[in-house]
């Protein structure tokens, strides 16, 4: 499927843990997060009626035999997935900038790390989360203050650390 769909270049950023890392390294600690996840981001795309023949499956049960299924949104490990997420993506950080919100800025796919003064964490805290209600997206994994999981790692901003978690270092 990849082979067959556009895929253009998009002038973007790829974050990760490293930019979390840096981020608030370099801000000190006088920062705290707001972060969230967008459930599903793919899945909240519908695919172009155009591309719905690429997307049947068949599967055979001994109950019903063989049954084909229509997918009608789009899914992880596309490359026309990830294109149109990022589109998305562009279009919401620049609304985030328009709002004064995305200064300290740091976005892993669908992941939200925004660093605020601790003074303002309530106030900015509001305002994205009414912004994401006025786009009807809804937020999960929302995490507020100086200490927060993110992108695997264990965070605390007050200490400046960076800690791997016990069943993550167990698996390296």
């Amino acid at each position: 499927v990849n082979s067959v769909s556009y895929t253009p270049d998009l002038i973007s950023n790829h974050s990760g843990a490293v930019t979390i890392r840096d981020v608030g390294a370099s801000l000190g600690p006088d920062y705290v997060i707001w972060s969230a996840d967008i459930p599903s981001c793919f899945r909240r795309q519908l695919l172009a009626k155009r591309l719905l023949r690429l997307f049947v499956y068949h599967i055979v049960t001994p109950e019903f035999g063989l049954e084909f299924f229509q997918d009608l949104r789009h899914s992880f490990g596309k490359q026309m997935s990830e294109w149109a997420w990022q589109c998305i993506l562009a279009i919401i950080k620049w609304k985030l900038a328009e709002l004064k919100l995305a200064m300290q800025l740091v976005v892993f796919v669908d992941n939200f790390f925004v660093f605020v003064h601790k003074s303002l964490l309530a106030t900015i805290g509001e305002t994205i989360d009414r912004f994401f209600e006025s786009i009807d997206i809804k937020l999960h994994e929302r995490e507020t203050g100086s200490k927060f999981p993110g992108l695997g790692w264990e965070w605390d901003l007050e200490r400046q650390l960076m800690i791997c978690p016990r069943n993550k270092c167990e698996i390296m």
